[in-house]
């Protein structure tokens, strides 16, 4: 009966004690080991990743070109009965709907559709209708961030670097240094 053969990790995991109940990473080459299984498992999940990806770009293709093909038959039929209505709205131009066990066919009132070219703003304020203009404002946040500083008292309340004048309605929240992991 041969024996099982141990891999490279099951063995360095024996060696630094880290398959026993209760295990912490307090020193150095135990962190080091926690990398390295943190590595291991990022490649692993890149791997996953990989391959679902692939396997959705195969079943994507898969779907555009039944997709497709059914496009061309729900063209088909609607340029049937769209040709059909035409002719009953030729007949009878009063004719607006017909209802039918498996749906309706018909003309629907549409709204007229407006084009404005691209100068029609200043064409309007030139003629004095700026009240048909409407104007968007928001922070300019960048702007801002230099201008202000955090007042020294420990609220967060923005104060002008220049003037001292502070500003309650913008508040700064100080964030706790993240902690981060990057394995190799």
């Amino acid at each position: 009966m041969a024996m099982e053969q141990e891999s490279l990790q099951e063995y360095l995991d024996k060696q630094q004690g880290v398959t026993q109940p209760g295990f912490v990473v307090d020193d150095d080459r135990k962190a080091e080991w926690a990398l390295r299984k943190l590595a291991v498992v990022k490649a692993q999940q890149g791997a996953v990743k990989t391959e679902a990806e692939e396997q959705i770009q195969v079943i994507e293709q898969w779907e555009n070109e039944q997709v497709e093909r059914l496009n061309k038959d729900v063209e088909y039929f609607t340029s049937m009965l769209i040709g059909y209505v035409k002719t009953k709205r030729a007949n009878d131009p009063k004719f607006k709907t017909l209802k039918l066990p498996h749906g309706k066919i018909g003309f629907r009132k549409q709204q007229p559709k407006w084009q404005f070219s691209e100068d029609a703003i200043d064409r309007l304020k030139q003629a004095g209708y700026t009240e048909l203009i409407r104007i968007k404002e928001e922070l300019d946040k960048a702007k801002i961030k230099k201008r202000f500083a955090i007042a020294g008292d420990g609220t967060g309340i923005a104060v002008d670097k220049d003037t001292g004048e502070v500003f309650p309605f913008i508040v700064v929240e100080q964030q706790e240094d993240k902690p981060i992991v990057e394995a190799n």
